[in-house]
C-alpha cells in the first residue's frame, strides 16, 4: 500500500497532496515518458525510412538530397537535427506548459477551498490585482 505523506493537512482535507496531486504527477510522469518514447520512435523512423537521392550537376558535381516525411535538406540545414533536437524540444516545452497549467489549476482549487472553508472574504483575483507588475 502506498505511504500517505505526513505533510499537508488543510481543514477537512486529509492528505490533500496524496488525494489530489499525486495522481496528476503520476499521470504527467507517464505522459513525459510516452513523449520521450515517441521522440525516439520518430528519430528511429527517420534513420530507417529516409531517402537519399543523388543529383548529378555535371561530371564532378553531385548533390545529395535527403528527404523524409515531406521534408528535404534543400531548404533545411539538417533533417536529422530537426528530429534529434528541434522536435523533442518542442515536445518538452509543450509538456512544461501543460504541467504548469495542471499545478496552477490544483493551486487555484486549493485556494478556493481554503477561501470557502475559512470564510475568507478576499478573492484570489483581488490578491493578483494588489501585486506589483514588473
Amino acid at each position: 500500500m502506498k505511504k500517505i505523506t505526513d505533510g499537508f493537512y488543510l481543514a477537512d482535507i486529509n492528505y490533500w497532496y496524496d488525494r489530489e496531486v499525486s495522481l496528476d504527477i503520476e499521470l504527467m510522469a507517464e505522459y513525459i515518458e510516452n513523449n520521450e518514447i515517441n521522440n525516439q520512435n520518430a528519430l528511429d523512423s527517420y534513420y530507417k525510412y529516409k531517402e537519399v537521392d543523388a543529383i548529378h550537376n555535371g561530371e564532378y558535381d553531385v548533390q545529395f538530397i535527403e528527404t523524409f516525411r515531406n521534408l528535404d535538406n534543400l531548404a533545411l540545414h539538417s533533417i536529422e537535427e530537426i528530429y534529434k533536437d528541434f522536435y523533442p524540444q518542442l515536445n518538452r516545452h509543450s509538456t512544461l506548459v501543460i504541467i504548469m497549467g495542471m499545478f496552477e489549476k490544483r493551486f487555484t482549487s486549493l485556494c478556493a477551498f481554503a477561501q470557502r472553508q475559512y470564510k475568507i472574504k478576499t478573492d484570489l483575483k483581488e490578491i493578483r490585482k494588489r501585486q506589483p507588475t514588473l
